[in-house]
């Protein structure tokens, strides 16, 4: 009786210690506004007005970007594979919301209220894991089917998962459908079942062969994230879609998905632009495709004529003359004398015109 007290009190003390453990992982900020995204990823991109889902954002990023394998990798945390990215916005579009693709701007990012370590779906097979974001409205248990394209997919071999520079190792697409064939969907909810773990960590430790040491996740109280002392500092706060009086916020800047004329392919020039509000009855500067670009500085006159062109001497065809060799590959060979006729020539003399002795 004696001893089990004590055993009693060591389970009770582990059970408060785990308890307090978790509340810390998973410990929030003050609630705040989407006011908080509006205003502190605009210097990084642009926010457009879309029909579908309201006020979306597209960071200023080259034409190869694709979220959750762009500057970044996968850390584990007490909350599961958690992407770790290298942009200092990646603390919101990587752990709340939703990207999609849109045809003009390319990946764009929906915000949403509930924070996670990645919203991405996993695959895994005998070699490779793999993993894509998470499209819009899609969440764990997804009643409706739902079939993630096959080019959204990135895939990596098993024993370079997890590593800080993964992203070298990624596979290219083209294997994608054969990888898809033989893999299957990794289903493990964690955290309340609102957000896939990934691969098992026992099963990437025996594939890396290293050991892996769960990461403290810490908070921040100001947007942003970086890691200090193995631990993975980054701002979570509660997200309201409105503010405090209980109206939703608008971003300072922003486009119109349906106003202007934009380029079907995101290049860099056009992805670095400033956001720009639009203003009544001034659309945005057209580039239209079908518009014939003007010469400048040339004289707009018609080619010679062949009637006007000098001719050759060498190529000239006289009577009693071969025709010239148009041969291309002999043309910029010297032309060969041509032997003269006897026609036009005074008779030779007999004898060479020598007199005999």
């Amino acid at each position: 009786m004696k001893n089990s007290i004590p055993l009693f009190a060591l389970i009770l003390t582990l059970g408060l210690s785990n308890c307090f453990s978790q509340q810390n992982i998973f410990a929030q900020n003050p609630a705040v506004s989407f006011q908080v995204f509006y205003d502190e990823l605009s210097p990084y991109g642009t926010w457009v007005d879309n029909p579908d889902y309201g006020y979306v954002w597209s960071p200023n990023v080259g034409p190869d970007f694709v979220p959750y394998a762009t500057n970044g990798h996968w850390i584990y945390t007490e909350a599961g594979w958690t992407w770790l990215s290298d942009y200092a916005w990646g603390w919101a579009p990587f752990h709340y919301g939703r990207w999609f693709n849109d045809p003009n701007y390319g990946p764009m990012w929906i915000p949403d209220t509930v924070w996670g370590p990645g919203w991405v779906s996993w695959r895994s097979s005998d070699y490779y894991y793999g993993w894509a974001p998470m499209g819009p409205s899609i969440a764990m248990g997804y009643s409706r089917p739902y079939s993630v394209p096959y080019n959204n997919w990135t895939f990596i071999l098993g024993n370079r998962f997890g590593t800080a520079n993964m992203n070298r190792y990624y596979l290219n697409h083209s294997n994608n459908r054969n990888i898809i064939n033989h893999s299957v969907v990794i289903n493990n909810g964690r955290g309340g079942g609102n957000h896939y773990n990934g691969p098992d960590r026992r099963e990437v430790e025996g594939r890396i062969g290293n050991r892996i040491a769960p990461i403290d996740i810490r908070e921040r109280n100001m947007p942003g994230q970086h890691m200090e002392n193995n631990q993975f500092q980054i701002y979570r706060p509660q997200m309201q879609r409105n503010n405090a009086q209980g109206r939703a916020p608008v971003p300072n800047q922003f486009r119109d998905r349906n106003e202007g004329n934009f380029p079907n392919q995101r290049t860099n020039q056009n992805r670095n632009n400033p956001p720009m509000q639009p203003q009544p009855n001034r659309p945005f500067p057209r580039n239209d495709r079908n518009e014939v670009p003007q010469r400048s500085n040339q004289p707009n006159n018609p080619p010679p004529s062949n009637q006007n062109r000098p001719q050759r001497p060498n190529n000239e065809q006289r009577p009693g003359q071969p025709r010239p060799n148009n041969n291309p590959g002999r043309n910029n060979q010297p032309q060969r004398a041509e032997r003269p006729s006897n026609q036009n020539q005074p008779a030779r003399p007999q004898n060479g015109g020598r007199k005999r002795n």
